[in-house]
């Protein structure tokens, strides 16, 4: 088997997904008010927090320290001893802020917590504007800045992630996941079409935009969140702006089986908002961001079973491009590289395995709670 146009057909997929990330974000960092030059308008930052990840103090500490014209709202399960002394600690480290802490009952079993969390949030916004961050998330102050003058045409706005790993290969999988992937994925789609959901680990709307989606409340039977929320804000004629500026994701990945565990719910999450999208926007889905991990696939283990020289060529030429690719997209993205070749090509290798696990396995652990998913608003917890 000759693997050259295999390897030929994965660069030119690759090679228009860069040239699109690359042109979004060219021409949505020069739009007016994209940084953060002009003082940004009052805003409050809402967070549901929940304990067990032993950079909580940090992160939340993180984003009160670089976001200065904000006022926090943490919601924290009254249970939640441990994250309550977090920022009951935080909060009077800084008193000259305005944070408030708000403790929240147990949601009920068939209610998303996260989105119950934020029903109860409304009473204690006090500006036009909330910016919803989950708490893993450290903001900048460019990109804060970027999401809040987005507002002014777009009833959303949301972040670009950017994953800051350990240096266990568990965590290192996970950041190469995301970090290969966040420009190639969120703003090449951008450059074509609207954006079809959304990145729930930082989004900012108006108060004005959520009474029009009906509430936060309204989407409580929705397991993922940010689906929810693109799905209302959509719904309701707003539209949604992708910034291209990134905000840092980091999190403690235990083991492998955490790791496991943690790209099972994502690729779930993302069979969701597959069976979600029409017909044409789920082709095009699957081929700009499953075939190339097949591609792959196909090339290296072509070459590996061949042994010819032809074939040994395409796989280098191949996996030396990709990785220069990589690594040039990041530092225009992120300011740097976060590339790690080989642990980059095990990552993406992995890919087609977690979408199996998906199909396969309808049953997610979340947090405490074992869930079975059967639809976007339909899940059920087993413990």
């Amino acid at each position: 088997m000759n693997v050259w146009p295999v390897a030929l057909a994965y660069a030119a997929l690759f090679a228009r997904k860069r040239q699109l990330a690359l042109r979004y974000l060219a021409e949505n960092r020069t739009l007016p008010g994209a940084t953060n030059d002009a003082r940004p308008e009052p805003a409050t930052i809402v967070q549901p927090i929940l304990s067990g990840d032993p950079r909580l103090a940090e992160t939340l500490e993180h984003n009160v320290r670089e976001i200065e014209n904000a006022a926090f709202v943490w919601l924290v399960d009254a249970e939640d001893r441990v994250a309550l002394d977090v920022c009951a600690a935080i909060a009077a480290r800084h008193p000259q802020r305005d944070v408030r802490v708000v403790t929240c009952p147990p949601a009920a079993e068939r209610d998303n917590p996260k989105l119950f969390k934020l029903a109860l949030a409304g009473a204690h916004v006090r500006t036009d504007a909330l910016v919803v961050v989950d708490d893993d998330t450290m903001l900048t102050a460019t990109g804060y800045a970027a999401l809040l003058a987005a507002l002014e045409t777009h009833a959303l706005a949301t972040g670009l992630p950017e994953y800051v790993s350990d240096a266990d290969l568990p965590s290192a999988l996970v950041e190469q996941f995301v970090d290969n992937s966040a420009a190639l994925t969120y703003l090449a789609w951008c450059a074509q079409a609207p954006p079809i959901t959304i990145n729930g680990m930082c989004y900012a709307l108006r108060t004005s935009t959520v009474a029009r989606i009906g509430g936060f409340g309204t989407y409580l039977r929705w397991l993922p969140d940010d689906l929810a929320i693109a799905h209302g804000v959509r719904g309701s004629g707003g539209s949604i702006h992708q910034t291209p500026y990134a905000h840092r994701i980091r999190t403690t990945v235990r083991d492998a089986a955490h790791y496991a565990s943690l790209m099972h719910r994502w690729y779930l999450f993302a069979l969701l908002l597959l069976a979600s999208a029409p017909v044409r926007t789920r082709v095009a889905i699957v081929a700009n961001y499953a075939l190339p991990s097949l591609l792959l696939w196909t090339v290296l283990g072509g070459a590996l079973l061949s042994r010819t020289p032809a074939n040994a060529v395409a796989a280098a030429t191949l996996l030396a491009t990709r990785a220069l690719a990589l690594a040039d997209v990041q530092r225009r993205t992120y300011g740097r590289s976060r590339h790690r070749p080989l642990v980059s090509i095990v990552a993406e290798l992995a890919e087609p395995l977690h979408a199996l696990h998906a199909l396969a396995r309808k049953t997610i652990r979340w947090r405490s709670r074992q869930i079975v998913v059967r639809g976007a608003d339909d899940f059920s917890v087993v413990r």
